[in-house]
């Protein structure tokens, strides 16, 4: 929930608090931005910068060649806290840390793996994933391996319980 600050009035939406703002108080959204935040102002050179809406409110940097400079910066300091960390010793994970690390990336990726194999696609989508894994621009059909095929098959089915009943199940 998004609050106006004049009145304390609820929105779900930025655009509903815009439209607020508009119809009952009367001023735009860059002027409640302005009247709430103060203006914006380049953190390179400090001119004006552009509004963009309620929910980013003004850029960073008036232009470009602003943001190329505030990125060379942030790189130097980059470069200076890394050198000054390289010689403090690093803490590694425990045994019992990287354990728990496991199972849950395991369990989270089976949870996720269960999700993908339920979901029914439309015959499209199949071809599209088809194609994009063969790496072709043509749809030639799906290509099921014979020994799935006979694996699946019911007479198979029939002739392996047939085997194993014969054995006593034992191999």
């Amino acid at each position: 929930m998004i609050m106006c600050k004049f009145c304390g009035y609820r929105c779900d939406t930025f655009r509903g608090l815009s439209n607020h703002i508009k119809n009952v108080h009367g001023i735009t959204s860059k002027e409640y931005h302005i009247l709430i935040h103060g203006p914006g102002k380049c953190k390179i050179c400090g001119s004006d910068t552009e509004f963009k809406n309620l929910n980013i409110g003004f850029r960073d940097f008036c232009s470009v060649k602003c943001a190329n400079v505030y990125k060379g910066m942030q790189d130097e300091i980059r470069k200076k806290i890394s050198l000054a960390q390289k010689d403090k010793p690093r803490k590694r994970h425990s045994k019992e840390t990287k354990t728990l690390i496991s199972k849950n990336s395991k369990k989270q990726w089976k949870n996720n793996r269960d999700k993908m194999l339920s979901v029914v696609r439309d015959i499209k989508t199949r071809q599209k994933i088809s194609m994009s894994l063969t790496g072709s621009d043509n749809f030639f059909g799906f290509k099921t391996k014979i020994n799935k095929l006979i694996r699946s098959s019911d007479k198979y089915q029939e002739w392996r319980l047939m085997v194993f009943g014969r054995d006593n199940f034992t191999c």
